[in-house]
């Protein structure tokens, strides 16, 4: 075989080569030019909308590909999960959602989820929010006993969360429970109206996740009655938990990255694997502090479990408050 016969069998191997590996990126999940949506049910610099941003960004440096974050708010995160639910199992329609939130969705027959977690591929726990109580600045309760104290004779407070079942409404009734209160509650699901309501006089008390009230209490606008702790951390150091105030009751919010059901094992697996790597990194852990973002990973089995638990775990919470509700 002659020079230039054997030179162009080199290059002729080497392009082959050259075409497989090209094929082979294509088909490594998420792929150079595919773009990963990321759903969520709430709107834009809430506290979930915050941490789905931030995974999505150390999800797209280390796996490449482009992760972003679509915004669909309305029905308490149904508007993501209802688009997530029907999509293909390829891995590029995903929504970062919050629990007990999302299995209200569906306990509750008035919220409109026609769907359960067996419609669902459950990829990872992200992080977490203490669900908190708050009043304005210039309340006359300055801790969660004076509010209890004076809850058992005051029939008139009010106090309010984004929506019916949502996770500071179910704050509040574990709490009105617990110390033997019967707080009143609205909703206020409105985007800035929890907020001005509370400022303006309208309620008395807000509930909702500690990242969530982060910025109004930063503006000195609100202040912390107590935090639904189990468990310190440093996003919520120097407020006190309601147990340490006599009020034993810890809730807090799970956010998850979910898929549609049927989503490839080894799929799944890489996104298990990359937020498990992401949310061990202490310079990432510590960008999320600064978000009020409380990092806490759990990987696909746990979390599933987490999900299904919670089902159990709240469905009397739906059938108090649905008897509560009924008409007399």
């Amino acid at each position: 075989m002659n020079t230039f016969a054997i030179k162009g069998l080199i290059g002729a191997v080497v392009a082959a080569g050259m075409m497989v590996s090209a094929a082979l990126a294509q088909d490594v999940y998420p792929g150079e030019r595919k773009t990963v949506k990321i759903m969520v049910g709430f709107g834009a610099g809430g506290g979930t909308d915050i941490a789905g941003r931030l995974l999505a960004d150390a999800l797209e440096k280390k796996l490449g590909g482009n992760f972003i974050v679509e915004n669909y708010p309305g029905g308490g995160g149904l508007q993501a999960l209802t688009r997530v639910v029907p999509a293909s199992p390829d891995g590029y329609t995903l929504a970062f959602v919050p629990i007990p939130a999302s299995n209200m969705l569906y306990l509750d027959p008035d919220r409109g989820g026609n769907f359960t977690p067996d419609d669902l591929t459950i990829i990872a726990m992200h992080d977490y929010g203490t669900v908190a109580l708050a009043v304005a600045k210039n309340s006359p309760y300055k801790t969660l006993g004076d509010l209890v104290s004076d809850a058992k004779s005051n029939t008139a407070i009010t106090a309010a969360s984004n929506g019916a079942l949502a996770i500071g409404h179910l704050g509040l009734m574990l709490v009105n429970e617990a110390a033997g209160i019967n707080v009143n509650w609205t909703a206020i699901s409105e985007p800035g109206m929890l907020m001005s309501s509370l400022l303006g006089g309208h309620i008395q008390v807000v509930s909702d996740t500690f990242s969530e009230l982060h910025p109004a209490a930063q503006n000195g606008d609100i202040r912390f009655l107590a935090v639904l702790a189990d468990a310190p951390s440093p996003e919520i150091e120097g407020i006190p938990t309601a147990r340490e105030q006599g009020v034993d009751v810890a809730l807090s919010t799970s956010r998850v990255l979910v898929g549609p059901a049927g989503l490839p094992a080894e799929v799944v697996s890489m996104l298990e694997a990359a937020i498990e790597e992401i949310t061990s990194d202490p310079e990432y852990r510590k960008v999320a502090s600064e978000r009020a973002v409380q990092i806490r990973y759990m990987n696909s089995a746990d979390a599933t479990a987490l999900w299904k638990g919670l089902d159990e775990a709240f469905r009397p919470q739906v059938e108090k408050f649905r008897e509560l509700s009924a008409p007399k």
